[in-house]
């Protein structure tokens, strides 16, 4: 009778090594990082103009909270009235950020956002200056 073979069973010694994954993709470029430059210029300049008219209350009372505000910009102007999505919880201060988004001075976007309506949700907050 001729022998029979007996395969064993692959273990981790006599399997081969899996290939290595595949490299991560690149990193997002182009408008998503002029997305995300953009927006913090334009958070500056809301929180340049909340500095600028910061409310007497507030300090006056030591007021810590924030306000949520959302609008659009195109072309560096404001095009939507701002509206609050989060309240600090008293109407005079979500009013000074609605305010904070009015009066800023806002860049000009990069090449990428040109003539795009740009959303920007933006935390102002009161620190009890």
């Amino acid at each position: 009778a001729a022998p029979t073979e007996i395969a064993a069973a692959p273990t981790a010694f006599t399997q081969p090594a899996p290939p290595p994954p595949p490299p991560p993709p690149p990193a997002k470029s182009g408008k998503a990082d002029a997305q995300a430059t953009y927006a913090a210029k334009v958070n500056n300049a809301v929180w340049a103009a909340h500095d600028r008219n910061y409310p007497a209350a507030a300090v006056a009372i030591r007021f810590n909270g924030q306000t949520q505000v959302e609008f659009h910009l195109q072309d560096g102007i404001l095009v939507s009235e701002p509206r609050v999505l989060v309240s600090c919880g008293y109407g005079i201060f979500d009013k000074s950020a609605l305010q904070a988004v009015q009066f800023a001075h806002y860049p000009q976007p990069p090449d990428e956002l040109r003539g795009d309506n740009t959303k920007i949700t933006v935390w102002v907050h009161f620190n009890g200056h």
